[in-house]
C-alpha cells in the first residue's frame, strides 16, 4: 500500500514539472509575440496612401499631401479635405501596434473574430490598405476583444488571426472622416447676409453697439414690429456659418439645373467678396451648392446634403423673425 502511495506522489511531481514546463515555454513564446509588430515599415518612410472600405464599398481613399490628407474617391480630378486627427490617430495605432496573442489560422474560424473577407457580403470587417514605398499592405479589422484592450486582425492575404494591443476607431460611411463645414467663413468674417425673395427676402447685417444680439435684421421698424425673440436673428446666422452634411457628391452643373431652387441667399465677407448659397429639395433631401469667391471657390466643386432641420430653417423668410398676434400674448 505504501509502495503504491509512493508511486502516485511520484507520478503527480512527474506531472507538476511537466505543467510547469509547458507554462515556462508558452510564456516565453507569449513574449516574443509581443514584440512583433502588425505592420513591417522601413525606417521614415511615409506612408503615400490609406484606403479604407467594407463590404458596402470604398468608405475613404486618401492620399498624403504637403497640404495633409486628402480625399480623391468623390472626384477622378478633385480632392477633398479630411478629418486629419481621425485619420492620423488611425494610421499611427496601426503602425505601432504589437501582436499580442495568436488566434487560429484556420478560414473557417475568421466569421467568430468578425474577420471574413470583406468580398463577403456578410463580412462585418473593415479592410485598411496602407501604400509604404511602393507597395501595399491590406489589414482586416474586425471584433473588439471582450476585455476591450485591443482589436483582432490579420493581413487580408493570410489566414492567421491575431489580437493586437490597439482598438481602432474607423469611419462608418463615406463622409464620416471628411472635413466637416460648408464655406469657411464665421461671425468674424461676415458683414451681411441677405435673401432676395420678392416676396418675403431679408437683408442682416451686425449691430454696431452689439447690445443683446450680434446680427440685427435690417429695414424693419423693429418697434412696431418686433422680434420673436431676441437672439432670433443670431440664431439664424449661426446655424447658416455652421452647417453640417451628411454626404457630399461632386457638382455636375446638367443634373443641377434640373432642380428648382427653395431658397436662395447671398453672404458678403468683410472683403467685400459675395458667396451664394442655394438650397434645392430634391425627392425629400435637401441639397445645398455653393457659389463662393476668392479662396470660398474650392466649394463651388461640390454638392451638399444636409440634415431636414437644417434645411427647414434656411427657408426663412423676414416674416418667420417677425413675432406674431400669437407669440405676443
Amino acid at each position: 500500500m505504501q509502495k503504491q502511495l509512493f508511486a502516485v506522489i511520484a507520478v503527480l511531481i512527474l506531472l507538476a514539472g511537466a505543467a510547469v514546463y509547458l507554462l515556462s515555454n508558452e510564456q516565453k513564446e507569449s513574449s516574443a509575440q509581443t514584440m512583433e509588430p502588425l505592420i513591417s515599415v522601413a525606417g521614415q518612410v511615409e506612408i503615400e496612401q490609406v484606403v479604407i472600405e467594407n463590404s458596402d464599398g470604398i468608405l475613404l481613399s486618401a492620399i498624403n499631401t504637403p497640404e495633409g490628407w486628402m480625399a480623391n474617391q468623390l472626384s477622378s480630378f478633385q480632392t477633398y479635405p479630411v478629418d486629419q486627427l481621425a485619420l492620423s490617430e488611425l494610421v499611427r495605432g496601426l503602425v505601432s501596434a504589437i501582436k499580442i496573442e495568436a488566434k487560429s489560422g484556420q478560414a473557417k474560424n475568421h466569421a467568430r473574430l468578425g474577420l471574413l473577407p470583406i468580398s463577403d457580403s456578410a463580412s462585418t470587417a473593415t479592410q485598411v490598405s496602407l501604400s509604404i514605398g511602393g507597395k501595399t499592405q491590406n489589414i482586416l479589422i474586425g471584433n473588439t476583444a471582450s476585455s476591450q484592450q485591443g482589436h483582432y486582425v490579420r493581413a487580408a492575404t493570410e489566414d492567421q488571426m491575431w489580437l493586437v494591443d490597439k482598438t481602432f476607431n474607423l469611419p462608418e460611411d463615406e463622409s464620416d472622416w471628411l472635413a466637416q463645414g460648408i464655406l469657411d467663413l464665421s461671425e468674424q468674417t461676415v458683414v451681411e447676409i441677405s435673401n432676395q425673395d420678392p416676396k418675403n427676402g431679408f437683408s442682416i447685417s451686425k449691430q454696431q453697439d452689439q447690445g443683446d444680439a450680434n446680427w440685427r435684421l435690417n429695414d424693419v421698424d423693429l418697434d412696431n414690429q418686433p422680434l420673436k425673440y431676441a437672439q432670433v436673428v443670431d440664431d439664424f446666422v449661426n446655424t447658416l456659418l455652421n452647417l453640417r452634411f451628411t454626404e457630399v457628391n461632386e457638382f455636375d452643373p446638367i443634373q443641377w439645373a434640373q432642380y428648382e431652387p427653395i431658397s436662395e441667399i447671398s453672404i458678403t465677407d468683410a472683403s467685400g467678396l459675395e458667396h451664394s448659397i442655394t438650397l434645392v429639395n430634391a425627392d425629400g433631401r435637401y441639397l445645398l451648392h455653393v457659389s463662393g469667391q476668392g479662396e470660398q471657390a474650392f466649394y463651388a466643386y461640390w454638392v451638399y446634403q444636409i440634415e431636414e432641420y437644417q434645411g427647414q430653417e434656411l427657408l426663412a423668410g423676414k416674416d418667420d423673425f417677425l413675432a406674431t398676434a400669437s407669440d405676443e400674448e
